[in-house]
């Protein structure tokens, strides 16, 4: 019986699976730095109907994610951003990068990540990346009033990406 890995390995040599993963990350518990996770949540009640789409919501970037992501098409990674954004939002593609993650730490870098992924499963998934302004970034539960609208337009945003495709 094969491995979950080495199946991963097997779509990845083969093209791909037609999966398009979302990683909503950062803290909950920060207030704005929880902009990923409420997206993603956003997403999978409104997009649960359609096929080949996954949400992940975590804490950060970890090495562990590469095994998901390694059979996928698209992954889209959202979230929270300290710089002020003309728009409030930015797309960017992400590129492999071999920076190295910080020492003893378990975050990665979305460049490090994808690097990860072709050394790993010989896989280059496309990977781009959701920014989103966040305004406060101090203890608490829920999103100030400008991340929450800046949050609804980035849920607009993906909904019309991922069902125009369909």
């Amino acid at each position: 019986m094969k491995s979950a890995a080495i199946d991963k390995l097997d779509q990845a040599l083969a093209g791909g699976s037609g999966e398009r993963i979302v990683i909503g990350y950062g803290n909950s518990d920060r207030s704005d730095d929880g902009l990923g996770p409420y997206v993603v949540q956003e997403l999978k009640t409104r997009l649960a109907d359609l096929p080949a789409i996954s949400f992940i919501s975590a804490q950060q970037l970890a090495p562990e994610l590469a095994e998901d992501l390694a059979g996928a098409d698209e992954v889209v990674l959202i979230d929270a951003t300290v710089e002020k954004l003309p728009s409030g939002i930015r797309w960017t593609t992400v590129e492999p990068s071999v920076e190295p993650p910080f020492y003893l730490t378990h975050s990665l870098s979305p460049g490090f990540l994808v690097n990860l992924i072709e050394w790993l499963y010989q896989s280059r998934p496309k990977v781009r990346m959701l920014s989103i302004q966040g305004d406060c970034f101090d203890h608490g539960s829920g999103l100030s009033p400008g991340a929450e609208r800046r949050a609804r337009k980035a849920v607009r945003d993906l909904m019309d990406h991922f069902t125009k495709e369909e």
